[in-house]
């Protein structure tokens, strides 16, 4: 099977167990990928699955790294660049240190230098896993800021570390002072030549804007291709590649904050597709671990005579100390007073994409062409310290930090929106005219709510014909006035008769009748064309009597039409419900597109954009009255203030279909 086929396996393992992680969100996100994974392994496909380390940082952790830096908050990060740099450059050092003495105690046969790079690749924390596992908890957000700005550079300064014990290993010799020279060298010329790159991109980006060159097809691959770039270029001078996106990133970040409001439909894109993006690839990093630890633990007991309880108990040393370090770290260094505070900052270092991907960077063999030795047991012991630090928190941090305050009324996302629509409706029927544009609007707002549900097929046709009742009653009441003539008004029954019967799906009556309109439509052309030219021979009193018969007629079509229309629509409006408002609604649809193929014009198309901008004002009005009574909560009212906002953009860049 190609290479293209097992990428598309994985991502769709990826969807699934992201599907099951909204349906079940209690248990994180990350657990399901590694289960998705570990199931994918009984394939026989994947039975021996091995991924090119050279590729997995430039393929999957540049393009993470550098969305990571350019939506940090660069305010957050410059309050507290001293503490960022502290825990991400002392606190990751003394780490190393600490942990990889520890590793090579208790198992002597492991080099000190591949002690050292063991602990350099479980020492990077990971965001995604924090938001992932503190989901629901009430985590402040100045150690948010902090545990996202520790993981954008600790990240680095793993992989910094990671490289330098790569070259003890290779060598057979550690110098600090060389030590130290090949880390400022790599960390901060990472940074620069990442920087330097960063500016000259957007500097690119900006000139294209100012040439009124915003199209995504130009813009959106630039951006994308940036981090590989970069990486690539900074590895290729010896620096750290990872800092240079991080560098990067920041840089494009700061663009972002510029550009504001300016290029919204660029930005809306951008960000869209980057968080599609990383997260793909963050899932895919957790099912790649699932997928190749059955395969890593199969190679360990064939081809190595440690026990597994032993690579156990160092993994749950190393966790533990580690856990420890940041503890005292949030304490003395931090100055963080509170014991829950120093816990929870503790326990907040998950692991996850970088330590894996990390790992799986160890090459499979060395320059000398033997077999890396203890490959198999530092990715197992690496996967061992990722599964810990993730499931230790998911038991302990809900003791330690108390849940978030509950709601007046527990909520539903599903149901809430459908209030929402419902509100929005009712405000409109009362601060608006009845109109056929109103009811596009109100039409699309319950499409907008019932649009994965269809109503009951014998409801629909009840109410169809109650509507067709409604419409013939009208058409007798405008007869017995003498406002239209006996002719247009059995001419109009047979008009409501076929239109309502084109609802039954499809049949040989409904095509033929189709057929017939449609040699009608092309006679009623053909007659016009000659009938213009035999006005041209008629007398002025003739053309005169024509237009206003003609016009007569036109009228009372009119007039038939939109007394119907007003009375069927003024009684769905009178018995709608949450109960039968998708059968309502699809009703409506069907009224209102036969009701605008007879009426539509430019001063109809300015008021329906009006009612539509009431519309989205009124269901933020209704999130914010929701808000403050504590009916819903404050992630519920952010998630349906975005959704608000995308039907904006939708609406204004798909104004016509509205009204067609």
């Amino acid at each position: 099977m190609s290479s293209l086929s097992i990428i598309l396996l994985l991502l769709g393992g990826v969807v699934i167990a992201n599907v099951f992680a909204i349906k079940f969100p209690r248990i994180p996100q990350a657990f399901y990928q590694i289960g998705i994974g570990l199931g994918l392994s009984l394939l026989p496909l994947f039975q021996h699955f091995e991924l090119k380390p050279e590729l997995f940082f430039m393929m999957i952790v540049a393009p993470i790294i550098f969305n990571e830096a350019q939506n940090t908050s660069r305010r957050a990060l410059a309050k507290n660049i001293l503490a960022t740099l502290s825990l991400a450059i002392v606190l990751v050092g003394l780490t190393i240190v600490v942990t990889g003495f520890l590793a090579h105690t208790f198992l002597p046969e492991l080099s000190l230098a591949l002690a050292f790079a063991l602990a350099a690749i479980v020492t990077p924390t990971d965001t995604v896993a924090v938001s992932s596992v503190t989901k629901n908890l009430p985590i402040p957000e100045s150690m948010m800021n902090m545990l996202e700005n520790e993981s954008l550079f600790n990240d680095a300064s793993g992989i910094v570390g990671l490289n330098l014990a790569f070259t003890a290993f290779a060598s057979g010799t550690f110098s600090i002072n060389e030590g130290l020279n090949a880390f400022n060298a790599s960390f901060f010329g990472g940074l620069l030549i990442g920087g330097f790159l960063g500016l000259i991109f957007v500097r690119i980006r900006l000139t294209l804007l100012s040439w009124h060159i915003e199209d995504t097809a130009v813009m959106i691959p630039i951006e994308i291709i940036t981090p590989f770039l970069i990486y690539f270029i900074s590895e290729e001078f010896s620096f750290s590649g990872i800092l240079a996106v991080v560098a990067a990133g920041l840089i494009h970040g700061v663009q972002k904050d510029r550009l504001r409001l300016s290029s919204t439909k660029l930005q809306f894109v951008s960000s869209s597709l980057w968080k599609v993006l990383t997260d793909a690839l963050n899932g895919f990093v957790f099912v790649v671990l699932g997928l190749t630890l059955p395969t890593v633990t199969l190679d360990l007991f064939k081809g190595s005579g440690f026990n597994s309880l032993i690579l156990f108990a160092i993994s749950l040393g190393i966790y533990a100390v580690m856990t420890l370090m940041r503890f005292l770290w949030a304490r003395f260094a931090l100055n963080m007073s509170s014991i829950k505070d120093n816990l929870t900052f503790a326990l907040s270092g998950i692991h996850g994409t970088i330590t894996l991907s990390m790992a799986y960077s160890l090459p499979l063999i060395t320059m000398s062409g033997a077999p890396f030795p203890m490959r198999n047991e530092i990715i197992f012991m690496a996967a061992l310290v990722i599964l810990i630090s993730m499931i230790v928190p998911t038991l302990l941090l809900p003791r330690l930090i108390p849940k978030k305050n509950e709601l007046a009324i527990p909520e539903n996302t599903s149901h809430v929106r459908s209030q929402m629509v419902v509100y929005t409706v009712e405000q409109l029927n009362m601060t608006t005219v009845p109109s056929p544009e109103r009811q596009i609007v109100i039409e699309t707002l319950y499409n907008q709510q019932n649009f994965l549900k269809r109503p009951k097929k014998n409801d629909f046709y009840e109410l169809l014909e109650k509507t067709q009742e409604i419409e013939e009653n009208i058409l007798r009441e405008l007869l017995s006035s003498g406002q239209v003539s006996e002719k247009m008004v059995t001419w109009y029954e047979k008009f409501l008769v076929t239109t309502y019967q084109s609802t039954r799906g499809f049949s040989l009556k409904n095509l033929f009748m189709h057929l017939k309109f449609y040699l009608l439509r092309l006679f009623k052309k053909l007659a016009i064309k000659k009938g213009k030219r035999a006005l041209s021979q008629v007398t002025e009193d003739q053309k005169s009597a024509f237009k206003k018969y003609y016009s007569s007629t036109k009228d009372e079509f009119i007039l038939m039409e939109e007394s119907g229309y007003q009375a069927a629509i003024t009684y769905l409006t009178s018995i709608t419900t949450v109960e039968n408002s998708m059968t309502v609604t699809m009703v409506r649809q069907f009224l209102s597109v036969r009701h605008r193929r007879s009426f539509s014009n430019e001063t109809e198309l300015i008021s329906q954009n009006n009612i539509f901008i009431s519309a989205f004002q009124l269901e933020y009005n209704f999130v914010q009255l929701q808000l403050e009574q504590n009916l819903i909560s404050r992630e519920t009212a952010n998630s349906l203030r975005e959704q608000i906002s995308y039907d904006e953009m939708v609406y204004m860049q798909n104004t016509d279909s509205f009204s067609s």
